[in-house]
């Protein structure tokens, strides 16, 4: 046992622990990177960008090969490089397979496997690209949901209809149409949905099912206005169109409507003609158009557009549209009297027909709906030779996991009756937690007792201390008017008499501090808040006058009245101007202003004084706060007036708050519901 753990641990040291998210997610950062900077449009110039950035990387990971060898397999194969698209295909399935990959990147080896066959197919490589298809499909089937799949259908829709075989391949577009539209979820996606039912449509035409292509091709054009504007660019859009448009044409022109033909495919033809168009759609269309023009026996727009359609194969010729104008052109020729030319272009018709059929002859000789049936056949049997095997196993495993289950059984009957007696230890703490819980709680409840027994006395104390120290204050008044004393005398009675005078203010505050936050203890009547402001002010005028302070008043353009307690609210606002002359330097500017709002009345007091740290902003209105300073004339605080001023207007269904900064002075707003 020591010697299996020496080497586990080997291994696990030996290996370091890969993040193959994290991996992938690097690489689909770049991907959306390059769609950036380039799009299918520019293959060249995102190759050489892939290659640059590669450059750079000092260690490529198994999935960095494997998404680089992916990408130019897709670059490749949109510029008709099958070859190079194939070997980059193989390249990108070996780097996940070589490296046993494919339980981390599931989607990825699926898709893997069917670029594989859809590369082989192009290349005529039939039964090789069967293969690989089918081993996707098995694949995803087993590891994927099923949105997965739809790349599969539309794979074996486009196989079966190179085989010809429309009806069957009619019924797999529209399947893959099913699939995409349960399971859309990008650009890519909606895009590929208007192809499917452009092909539906196709595979109708060729069975001659007019109506029916018709309704499809509509179903296209309707789906690529609602889906596709605004998320593909216009010109994509019009070149999307424009096919449709060429498809319908030759429909119409089964139906012998020629005008309605002629008139879609010379519109299909404009735009695919234009520098972003696809100009081997353009060439097909020609073709058909030229078809039309020898029905009218119209010869002259029929060799114009034989002439024109000759300048776009020195470009990039269709094979298909080539081969159907050297036909034309005999007839063309043929139809002109000019026999010579008409053989000559029917000799090279004949030989460029033969060598087509000669490589599309393959794909008509297997059915991939029977290769994949019989692929099917030959896993279940392999299936069922694997579980005889197994059956034999699990008899073993079956005697193991009994005899492992009568020791479990032992175990559990063992741990059973241990659980029982600790079920009844717990039951005996859980009930002496209970009775420590009992005892705790009636020591709160007389902690609490205690607290507001000292909390009356705090009042009684403070209610006949306000007498003696009221005498004292009017004694030592007295005795500063006779001007009989010293000057040494007269700082010492000043001295005694602000005491007294801070002492009869504390009192004061803290008989003020029972307020019942409930406003149906308070009693409120309507009145003009106007006036309740503007005699505060008027009161608090020769406090500002000691320092030489001015007050600025703002008042309501309208009175108003609103329900709440006079006496408390004229204090609340006695107090916020008392502090802002407090803090205000000598000769400094105090404004008092309203606004009416919504369904309030919101009161701010501003000074240009000291200011209040932000930390502060909280703590002031606490309760014997020690967040206080003395004035700037060196005036006390207590601590007390802003959690006063803070109760009164709680219990009216307000807000009180301060906006400060340190020097830039405070402004305190106070909000009342109207």
């Amino acid at each position: 046992m020591g010697l299996l753990l020496f080497f586990v641990f080997l291994f696990s040291c030996g290996h370091k622990t890969i993040d193959y998210d994290a991996d992938a997610k690097f690489y689909k950062n770049l991907d959306d990177s390059i769609y950036k900077r380039y799009n299918i449009e520019k293959p060249k110039e995102t190759i050489a960008y892939l290659d640059s950035v590669f450059a750079t990387i000092k260690q490529v990971s198994n999935y960095g090969r494997y998404y680089l060898y992916n990408r130019k397999r897709t670059y490749y194969s949109s510029i008709d490089d099958i070859k190079n698209g194939d070997l980059y295909a193989d390249s990108a399935l070996s780097v996940l397979e070589q490296n046993s990959l494919q339980a981390h990147y599931p989607e990825q080896y699926a898709y893997a496997l069917l670029s594989k066959g859809s590369t082989a197919f192009a290349l005529h490589n039939y039964n090789s690209s069967y293969d690989y298809y089918y081993r996707a499909i098995t694949f995803a089937k087993q590891n994927l949901d099923v949105c997965k799949l739809k790349d599969y259908s539309y794979a074996v829709a486009m196989t079966l209809y190179s085989q010809q075989k429309y009806r069957q391949s009619a019924n797999y577009f529209k399947q893959a149409f099913t699939e995409y539209l349960i399971c859309k979820d990008n650009k890519r996606d909606a895009w590929h949905m208007q192809e499917i039912l452009n092909n539906t449509a196709l595979c109708y035409t060729k069975v001659d099912q007019s109506d029916s292509a018709l309704f499809y091709y509509n179903k296209a054009l309707f789906f690529i206005k609602k889906n596709l504007v605004g998320l593909v660019t216009d010109k994509d859009i019009a070149v999307a169109n424009a096919v449709i448009y060429g498809n319908m044409g030759k429909v119409y022109y089964k139906k012998n409507q020629l005008d309605t033909a002629e008139s879609l495919l010379i519109k299909s033809i404009n735009t695919n003609l234009q520098p972003y168009g696809d100009h081997k759609d353009a060439q097909l269309e020609q073709v058909q158009l030229a078809n039309l023009y020898l029905k009218r026996n119209q010869l002259e727009s029929l060799h114009k557009t034989l002439s024109d359609l000759e300048s776009e194969f020195a470009h990039d010729p269709s094979e298909r549209a080539k081969l159907d104008w050297l036909m034309l052109m005999s007839q063309y020729y043929d139809l002109t009297h000019h026999e010579g030319s008409a053989f000559k272009y029917y000799r090279t018709y004949i030989q460029m027909r033969d060598s087509v059929n000669e490589v599309n002859k393959k794909a008509f000789q297997t059915d991939i709906l029977q290769q994949l049936r019989e692929k099917e056949q030959q896993l279940k049997i392999d299936t069922l030779t694997k579980d005889n095997q197994l059956s034999h196993i699990y008899l073993w495993l079956s005697v193991a996991i009994a005899i492992l289950a009568l020791t479990i059984i032992a175990l559990v009957y063992h741990y059973y009756i241990r659980g029982k007696q600790n079920i009844q230890a717990l039951t005996r703490l859980n009930k002496e937690v209970g009775e420590q819980k009992d005892k705790l709680e009636f020591a709160m409840v007389e902690l609490e007792k205690s607290n507001n027994d000292k909390d009356r006395i705090l009042k009684v104390v403070a209610h006949d201390l306000r007498n003696p120290i009221g005498g004292i204050a009017m004694l030592t008044n007295a005795l500063m008017e006779e001007n009989s004393q010293n000057e040494e005398g007269e700082q010492i009675l000043s001295m005694i008499e602000k005491s007294a005078q801070n002492s009869l203010k504390l009192i004061h505050e803290l008989l003020e501090t029972d307020l019942h936050p409930d406003d149906t203890a308070i009693h409120k009547q309507y009145i003009n808040i106007n006036e309740t402001i503007r005699q505060c002010v008027h009161l608090m005028r020769v406090n500002a006058d000691k320092k030489n302070q001015e007050l600025e008043l703002s008042l309501l353009p309208n009175p108003l009245s609103i329900n709440m307690n006079k006496g408390q609210i004229e204090r609340v606002i006695s107090n916020l101007l008392s502090n802002a002359i407090k803090f205000s330097p000598i000769g400094g500017k105090i404004s008092i202003s309203l606004q009416q709002k919504n369904a309030s009345v919101l009161i701010a007091v501003k000074d240009r004084g000291m200011g209040i740290p932000a930390d502060l902003h909280h703590q002031i209105f606490n309760t014997f706060t020690d967040a206080t300073r003395k004035g700037t004339a060196g005036e006390k605080s207590f601590g007390l007036g802003l959690s006063i001023c803070k109760q009164i207007i709680e219990a009216h269904k307000g807000k009180i708050w301060v906006e400060s900064e340190i020097g830039e002075g405070a402004t305190f707003y106070v909000e009342l519901p109207i």
